[in-house]
Parts: structure tokens; sequence; C-alpha cells
């Protein structure tokens, strides 16, 4: 039997009861993802995503203390997230090593992303 298709999930609210209840809930079935959030105040989103991206850093932290962090795609996404963050420095650092690993075009647009910020 196949695998199926993941589910993408889009929440157009950044209310409390999409992070206690809906996003929770989503993570926790098997291929479901939260896939985008939207609000109509700018200042919420931003919050919104500092406060998710900063828990994906929390994750990523210890990944990037073992053999995993010698992986591009994992250097990448670290980059990505300090990125998100408004830690261009950093983020400039880890997406440059990810495409000394791997010459990779996705990863080069990723830090051409970074710089021209």
């Amino acid at each position: 039997m196949t695998e199926p298709e993941p589910i993408n999930w889009g929440i157009l609210s950044t209310a409390r009861i999409g992070v206690t209840a809906f996003i929770p809930s989503a993570r926790a079935t098997p291929g479901a993802r939260v896939h985008a959030v939207a609000s109509r105040s700018q200042e919420k989103a931003d919050a919104f995503a500092r406060e998710y991206h900063q828990d994906a850093l929390s994750h990523l932290k210890p990944v990037m203390d073992t053999e995993a962090a010698d992986v591009a795609e994992v250097r990448e996404l670290y980059g990505l997230v300090l990125y998100r963050l408004g830690r261009l420095d950093e983020a400039t650092d880890y997406l440059r090593k990810a495409l000394d690993i791997r010459q990779d075009p996705e990863i080069a647009a990723h830090l051409g992303e970074v710089l021209w910020v």
C-alpha cells in the first residue's frame, strides 16, 4: 500500500485557538501539515512567525551538534530559520556552508535572498 499524499492546511487567523488546538492536532496527525497562516494584521502575522521560527530554532539547535550538521539541507534549513528571525549574518554563514557542502541552485537562491536584504 502506498502512503497517501500529505494534506496541507492553511489557517486564516493568528488567534490562539489555532496555536493551542489546531496546530498541535495537525502535527499529531500523520500526513497533515500546517503549510500557511494568514492574518489581517501584519503585526500579528510577524509575531506569530517569530514565535514559530524561534520554536523551530530551538528544535534544530541540538541537531547542529550532531553529524547531521554536515548535511547541506540541514544547514540550509537552519540558515533559513535564522534569516526569518532577522539574524542575517548567522544565516549567511550557514547558507554559505550549505552551498560549500553541495552546489545546489535552491540553496544558492536562498543565500542570494539573504544577501539581497
